[in-house]
C-alpha cells in the first residue's frame, strides 16, 4: 500500500502546472493545486467558495456522524 505522500508526489509529477487533482482518504478528499495560474485563482476566490473554516466544520461533522453511528451499533 502506498502512502498519501507518495500519491501526492505522483499526482504532482503528472499534473503539475496543468490541472488540480484529488486523492481520496477514508474521511475526505485531498485536493492539490499547483502552478502560478491555478494558485492565483485559489488565492482570489471569495471566502464563500473556499473556506478553511467551513471545510473544518465539515470534517468535524463527519467525525461526529461516524462516531454517533458507531456508538449506536455498539449499543445494539
Amino acid at each position: 500500500m502506498r502512502s498519501t505522500s507518495d500519491l501526492v508526489q505522483e499526482g504532482y509529477d503528472k499534473y503539475k502546472n496543468s490541472i488540480p487533482f484529488k486523492i481520496p482518504t477514508l474521511q475526505y478528499w485531498i485536493v492539490v493545486v499547483s502552478g502560478r495560474k491555478l494558485l492565483d485563482e485559489v488565492r482570489k476566490a471569495p471566502d464563500d467558495q473556499l473556506s478553511a473554516n467551513e471545510a473544518g466544520k465539515e470534517v468535524r461533522q463527519l467525525r461526529t456522524d461516524v462516531m454517533d453511528n458507531y456508538n449506536q451499533y455498539q449499543v445494539l
